[in-house]
């Protein structure tokens, strides 16, 4: 399967799995319950029981979102220079990616079945994992486009093609004398 045909079809799933998410009935005290101090106040309920069946869907949604921020940037890689070294660094990138998300959907669940949060690095867990481990994967990203951009971006060959197709538009053309013969 080609890259390209792969995002497609990651595309196509997600947008499944927002017409899922969004056919879903509402749940049971989606807007909370009456406060029992002050009336005119919704207080939050229980929220994993709000979330309930949405869960599923949410999670697949962030899971591919992770999926194309390591394959989107792939695209910009020739085809003859995605080599198994490419392969290997891009798995480690979307693993880096799935495992934040992981971490990131399990706090915001832990959050919700226990109602106190864990602190990581002054941040409930969750918001630790989005403010810190996102910006990690997508820095790895960055390092192998730096480390190996003339592996996979622009080799010395493909630079060379260039600079002769350059040397042969620069010169002029001149187009064949006129016999007057038609």
């Amino acid at each position: 399967m080609r890259l390209i045909h792969l995002v497609a079809l990651i595309l196509y799933t997600m947008l499944g799995l927002l017409a899922w998410l969004l056919l879903l009935p509402e749940p049971d005290l989606a807007t909370g319950v009456t406060h029992a101090q002050f009336p005119g106040m919704n207080a939050g309920g229980d929220g994993r029981h709000r979330l309930g069946a949405a869960t599923v869907p949410i999670f697949g949604i962030g899971a591919l979102t992770m999926l194309l921020m390591a394959l989107l940037p792939a695209l910009g890689v020739q085809p003859r220079h995605r080599d198994r070294v490419f392969a290997g660094l891009l798995v480690l990138v979307i693993g880096a990616g799935q495992i934040v998300w992981w971490f990131m959907f399990t706090g915001y669940l832990d959050f919700h079945a226990t109602g106190e949060p864990r602190y990581t690095l002054g941040f409930p867990a969750a918001t630790s994992w989005m403010l810190f481990g996102v910006w990690l994967a997508g820095a790895l990203l960055c390092f192998i486009y730096v480390i190996g951009f003339r592996r996979f971006v622009l080799t010395e060959e493909d630079e060379a093609a260039y600079e002769a197709l350059r040397a042969e538009a620069a010169v002029p053309r001149v187009p064949p004398p006129d016999t007057g013969q038609r």
